[in-house]
């Protein structure tokens, strides 16, 4: 099961999974349920004592932008890590019918740009 549904369900659910991720993010009043200080939250007490308005949006817009582009960005390289796992398990197994063509046949079977061709 780990070695067979188990891959195709993470490569199946991490696209969702990512986006909800960052959703959940940007939505940061649910973030502050889980006793993560909400970073409008802080940035509105800041901008009340120091009435400086614009800097603390743009620096806030800027912290929920490297967060949500950081995630982004972790969740591309898992899924083109999934990809390629999957990629690689098909080379195998085109080489190893390759090899077992070769050994059996006692002659190398025909190579196309995409594999080698199965009878």
């Amino acid at each position: 099961m780990r070695h067979v549904i188990l891959p195709q369900a993470v490569q199946r659910i991490l696209p969702p999974l990512g986006g909800q991720f960052i959703s959940t993010i940007k939505d940061s009043a649910i973030v502050s349920v889980i006793s993560i200080q909400e970073l409008t939250f802080r940035g509105m007490e800041l901008m009340s004592a120091t009435y400086l308005t614009f800097e603390t949006w743009i620096t806030i817009t800027g912290l929920y932008f490297v967060l949500t582009f950081g995630c982004s960005l972790a969740f591309t390289q898992l899924e083109n890590a999934c990809r390629r796992s999957e990629l690689d398990g098909e080379i195998q197994s085109q080489r190893n019918r390759f090899l077992y063509l070769t050994v059996t046949t006692g002659t190398a079977p025909a190579v196309s740009r995409t594999g080698p061709s199965i009878p």
